[in-house]
């Protein structure tokens, strides 16, 4: 938390900027339009992840619903009012904007855009958002909130400086970001590089089905076997499809298991390399087990899939099964109105290419070095985090 000193004198937004709401014509549906004289409509879906700028918006309404809306033009600072509220954003176009916005105009002889950004960027302006926003369930701000919020202002020379070695350590962020979402990438290339679509098999790999690859494949417990009044806390977990994101295995404590029940389920016990699979709801969420996950339980919700180990490498298959064509192949196989299931039958089916053996064991140790990688870069992307958190406390504190 930043405390301010008494080098600069501080000053509210309001004193600073002119600060107003957006407004919403309904229903929006009669005013969105495709006519070449639509005004721009602006909303958070048209801000990519992290940006600093408002470029174009994906739709348009008429000239008769800017006079419900608010008119915002380039270099209007734009804040969101609810949610993820007080995330600035500066455009570089004109349009109108709804009531989820709250549009700054600032005083350019008091302050420099760049400057302003970073301070409404800044943990402690978030802090005073979160201690003076309103709303019981969903916090939001509004015009009068964002008016009396605090800020240092400095010279302008002296904000220049500021926003100068903020920019500078910003961009060292953001370049640790892109790197770390190339290498996210980067093993689903090459395992494209390497095999092709599992489906359409370009390669020309011999196929097989899954039940002749595998030593087992095993539906999890029958909700007879297992009732809510079984869970405890701290136990032995198990995993459900809600476990399962990302190809990572998530635990929750609240959801495991004593030992007599687990020592009644023994079938369903999870062993290192087994390819775990949520059976219902998302068609190919999927993850192997690891050294951590050992012994866990499979939940009435998966199934798991025990490899040949001399035939097919679980890493491998994970790819596979979680592959675009293959969760959409899944989908069309699934059985349920409501709900997509997977049975054993299904999932023993499924065509499978297999490349030799060395070709997937190449692919997984190639990955092992990426997530080796990554796991160095996200050690780094922290320490650079802590650093940017130091450097912008001391910047907005004046010791710089």
């Amino acid at each position: 938390m930043i405390v301010l000193t008494n080098k600069w004198r501080t000053v509210s937004l309001g004193d600073v900027c002119q600060i107003q709401r957006g407004g919403s014509p309904r229903p929006i549906s009669n005013y969105i339009t495709n006519s070449s004289d639509g005004v721009n409509w602006i909303k958070i879906g048209d801000v990519a992840e992290g940006a600093k700028y408002i470029y174009s918006t994906a739709e348009k309404i008429s000239a008769d619903g800017t006079r419900y809306s608010r008119e915002v033009y380039p270099g209007d600072f734009l804040l969101s009012n609810s949610m993820s509220f007080g995330r600035p954003y500066i455009l570089q176009t004109s349009g109108c904007i709804h009531d989820g916005w709250l549009v700054l105009r600032y005083d350019a002889e008091l302050l420099t855009e760049d400057y302003l950004y970073h301070v409404l960027s800044s943990d402690f302006v978030y802090a005073q958002f979160s201690r003076m926003a309103v709303g019981a369930v969903v916090k939001n701000l509004n015009s009068e909130v964002v008016k009396q919020v605090v800020i240092p202002l400095p010279s302008l020379s002296e904000q220049k400086h500021i926003a100068t070695l903020l920019d500078n350590a910003e961009l060292l962020r953001a370049k640790r970001r892109e790197t770390l979402r190339l290498l996210q990438s980067f093993a689903q290339s090459t395992f494209d590089d390497l095999f092709g679509d599992p489906i359409i098999n370009p390669k020309g790999w011999d196929v097989q089905p899954l039940n002749k690859l595998a030593d087992r494949i095993q539906i999890g417990p029958f909700g007879s076997q297992l009732h809510e009044e079984d869970y405890v806390d701290n136990g032995i977990p198990l995993i459900n499809p809600t476990h399962i994101k990302g190809g990572k295995i998530l635990t929750d404590s609240s959801l495991t298991v004593p030992g007599d029940k687990y020592k009644q389920l023994s079938q369903y016990h999870l062993s290192i390399g087994d390819l775990i699979l949520g059976r219902r709801g998302e068609m190919g969420r999927c993850a192997v087990i690891s050294q951590k996950e050992h012994g866990w339980l499979c939940g009435t919700g998966s199934l798991f899939v025990r490899p040949n180990a001399s035939m097919l490498n679980s890493t491998y298959l994970c790819f596979v099964v979680s592959s675009n064509s293959m969760r959409r192949y899944l989908e069309n196989v699934a059985q349920g109105v409501t709900m997509s299931n997977l049975n054993k039958d299904i999932v023993g089916s499924m065509p499978v290419p297999l490349p030799p053996l060395a070709l997937q064991a190449r692919f997984v140790n190639c990955l092992a070095q990426v997530e080796a990688l990554t796991m160095t870069l996200d050690q780094s992307h922290g320490q650079l985090n802590a650093l940017f958190e130091s450097l912008q406390d001391r910047a907005f504190r004046g010791d710089l």
